[in-house]
C-alpha cells in the first residue's frame, strides 16, 4: 500500500506485537502500528483514528470483546479482526456476530496479510456504497426539482353534450409527438395512444370508475414514433347538476425517466445484495465451481439480464490470449448457448476483439449492441433479437486474468452508473477470491513438499539406523573370529 495503514493493536505481549506488524511489512504494507493492552489507552487511541484494528481476544486487563463492543458502541467502521493464542468455536462465532471480521490464531497468521486486504476491501466497498447511496439521493431530489418545473399536458374532456377534447395544451405535442389540434380532430385520440394493456384504466373513466380519481394512475402511452413513454395522470371528474359525469379535467406527467430510474435502482440494490452475499460466501470453505455459478446466477437475475459468464485468460503454445469460458448462466426461457463452442481455442483477435485486450486490461468497462458484435461471432446470439452486453474486466492484483459478460437478449437496455459500479464491485470480490485461491493453492503445495521432504528425512535416518546395526554387528562378529583364530595359535 502506498499510503501509511494505522493499525491499532490491542494486545499486552510487545514480542506479538512487533511479530505482527512485521508480518503487515513484509505483506507489503506501510504500517504505522500503536499498540494498547486497556481501555483507557484503547480510547485514546480511538480518538486519534485507525485503519484497522487487531485484537487478542483475552487480555489481564482487557478483551478483544469489550475492544469490538466500545467500536461498536462509538459507531465506527474500523475492520476488526482477533488475533488470539487461542479461541474457542463459540467465542468467535460470537466475535463475528458482533462485527470481528475474522479470527487468526497467533500461531497460524499466514493468512495474516490475505484477511487484512480483504477487511480493507470490504470497508472500501462500505465505503462506495454510503457514496452510491448519497449520490443517489442527490440524484432523487435533482429528479425531484426537474419533475415539478417540467411542462406537463393539461387537458379538459368533455362527454356532454358533445364527446371529445375542449382543451390541450401545448405540451402535447413534445410529450405524444401528436399537436392539440390534432386532439381535437379525433375524439378518440386519447384512447388510441394509451398502451393497449392500459387501455382498460382509461375506459372505465367514463363508467365513472369513482376509485380511479383518488390516486396518481400510471399509464403507458404509444407515441406518434411508435415509442412507448409512462405518464402519471391527475384526473377530477365534472359533474352537472344531477350527478352525471360530463367531463374530466387532468394533468399527465412523462415519468418514463422515473420508471427507468426506479428500474435501475431496484437492478442495483438487487446487485448490491448479491454482492454482499457473495463476498461472505467467498469466505468460506467451498466448491469453487458451485459458488462461480451461484455467483453468476445471483448477478445474472439481480441485473434481469439473458445470460451471466465468467471468461479466463489463456495462452496458446503460439503466444496468442484467448478467452476461455469457464462458467455461465442462462435465464429461464433461454435459448441455450451451445454455439458458445465458436470461442474455444480463438484468440482475442480471431474471434475480432482484438482491441479489447488493451482496453480491458487496463481496467475499461466495455458497453455494446448485439449488432456491433463482429461478424465472426454472429451466431453467438439468437437470431433477429435486439441484444445488449456488458463487460466487466477481472483482476487479480494488478493482472488481467478475464473477465464477467452479461448479455440481455431482450431488450436493447442502457447499462445505468449504478449497475456497473455494482458489477464492478463483484468482479473485484470475485478477483480477490481467486487470488487467495491461488495463495492457498500455493501454500497447500509448499506444505506437500515439506511433508514429502519430512517424509524422506526420516526414511533416510532409518537406513543410517540399520547400517549402523549391521556395522556393530559385523564388528562383533569379527571379535568373534579375531578370539576363535588366537585360541586355535595357542
Amino acid at each position: 500500500m502506498t499510503e501509511g495503514l494505522r493499525v491499532l493493536i490491542v494486545e499486552d505481549s510487545p514480542d506479538d506485537a512487533e511479530l505482527i506488524v512485521l508480518q503487515l511489512r513484509q505483506e507489503g504494507f506501510d504500517v504505522q502500528a500503536r499498540q494498547v493492552e486497556d481501555e483507557a489507552h484503547y480510547l485514546a487511541a480511538l480518538l486519534e483514528g485507525a485503519d484497522l484494528i487487531l485484537a487478542d481476544w483475552s487480555l489481564p486487563r482487557f478483551s478483544g470483546r469489550c475492544a469490538l463492543q466500545i467500536m461498536r458502541e462509538q459507531q465506527l467502521d474500523i475492520p476488526f479482526i482477533i488475533i488470539s493464542g487461542s479461541i474457542g468455536e463459540e467465542s468467535a462465532v460470537e466475535a463475528l456476530h458482533q462485527g470481528a471480521y475474522d479470527y487468526l490464531l497467533k500461531d497460524r497468521s499466514a493468512r495474516l496479510g490475505p484477511a487484512v486486504r480483504n477487511a480493507l476491501e470490504q470497508k472500501q466497498l462500505r465505503e462506495e456504497r454510503r457514496r452510491m447511496d448519497v449520490a443517489l439521493r442527490e440524484s432523487e431530489a435533482r429528479f425531484r426539482r426537474l419533475a415539478e418545473n417540467a411542462q406537463d399536458l393539461i387537458y379538459r374532456y368533455t362527454f356532454s353534450p358533445q364527446r371529445g377534447f375542449e382543451y390541450v395544451s401545448p405540451s402535447a405535442t413534445s410529450i405524444t409527438g401528436f399537436t392539440p389540434e390534432e386532439y381535437y380532430a379525433d375524439p378518440d385520440l386519447g384512447l388510441k395512444v394509451v398502451h393497449p394493456e392500459d387501455r382498460h384504466l382509461l375506459q372505465a373513466f367514463s363508467q365513472g370508475d369513482i376509485e380511479l380519481f383518488n390516486a396518481p394512475l400510471l399509464l403507458r402511452w404509444i407515441r406518434k414514433d411508435g415509442t412507448i413513454i409512462w405518464t402519471e395522470q391527475r384526473n377530477t371528474p365534472v359533474y352537472d347538476e344531477q350527478g352525471a359525469l360530463i367531463a374530466i379535467e387532468g394533468i399527465a406527467r412523462d415519468v418514463t425517466e422515473r420508471k427507468r430510474f426506479e428500474e435501475e435502482l431496484q437492478r442495483r440494490d438487487r446487485i448490491l445484495q448479491a454482492v454482499n452475499e457473495i463476498a461472505a460466501s467467498f469466505l468460506k470453505p467451498l466448491d469453487w465451481e458451485a459458488v462461480l455459478q451461484t455467483m453468476l446466477a445471483r448477478l445474472g437475475e439481480a441485473t434481469n439480464c439473458s445470460r451471466a459468464l465468467f471468461f479466463e485468460n489463456q495462452r496458446r503454445e503460439d503466444g496468442e490470449l484467448t478467452a476461455r469460458p469457464v462458467i455461465g448462466w442462462t435465464a429461464q426461457g433461454s435459448l441455450p448457448l451451445t454455439s458458445i463452442n465458436q470461442m474455444l481455442g480463438r484468440s482475442y483477435a480471431e474471434m475480432g476483439f482484438g482491441d479489447w485486450v488493451e482496453r480491458l486490461s487496463q481496467g475499461q468497462v466495455i458497453v455494446g449492441k448485439g449488432d456491433d458484435m463482429p461478424p465472426q461471432l454472429v451466431g453467438l446470439r439468437h437470431p433477429n433479437s435486439i441484444s445488449s452486453y456488458l463487460t466487466i474486466p477481472v483482476f487479480t492484483g494488478s493482472q488481467w486474468i478475464g473477465f464477467l459478460g452479461f448479455k440481455d437478449e431482450n431488450e436493447d437496455r442502457v447499462w445505468s452508473p449504478m449497475e456497473i459500479d455494482a458489477l464492478q464491485a463483484a468482479a473485484g470480490i470475485l478477483g480477490a477470491a481467486l487470488e487467495r485461491r491461488q495463495a492457498e493453492q500455493v501454500l497447500h503445495k509448499r506444505q506437500e513438499e515439506l511433508e514429502r521432504f519430512e517424509r524422506l528425512m526420516v526414511g533416510r535416518e532409518l537406513r543410517m539406523a540399520e547400517m549402523k546395526a549391521r556395522i556393530q554387528s559385523l564388528e562383533r562378529e569379527i571379535e568373534v573370529l579375531q578370539r576363535a583364530v588366537g585360541g586355535a595359535g595357542e
